[in-house]
């Protein structure tokens, strides 16, 4: 598995040498900086080797911070088939499936 790096250029760095010093760090893929986010790489770092990655990085000359992409592990992710089926659906107690209450409609 791999994972994903963000590597912040500092201003006055030249972005295609520090993807260049980057690249020969070893992780499986480098995207330069995209127009969107002009200051940022993203590197692809296989699991076992993104500390070392990480503290590499932040020594080649023109990076100011690289880091984990933190936001890649905090989203949700979808809910399993098995996980809906488990969980009790809003059902109204006209619902035959509607789980006991203890109480009935005929009383």
């Amino acid at each position: 598995m791999a994972t994903r790096v963000l590597v912040t250029l500092s201003g006055e760095s030249d972005p295609e040498e520090v993807v260049r010093a980057l690249r020969a760090l070893g992780p499986s893929t480098v995207h330069a900086p995209a127009p969107e986010l002009p200051d940022v790489a993203v590197a692809e770092v296989d699991d076992d080797a993104v500390e070392s990655f990480v503290r590499d990085a932040q020594s080649v000359d023109g990076v100011s911070v690289a880091e984990v992409d933190a936001l890649r592990y905090t989203q949700s992710e979808p809910q399993s088939q098995s996980q809906s089926e488990s969980e009790p659906a809003d059902r109204g107690p006209g619902d035959s499936t509607a789980p006991s209450a203890g109480w009935s409609s005929t009383s």
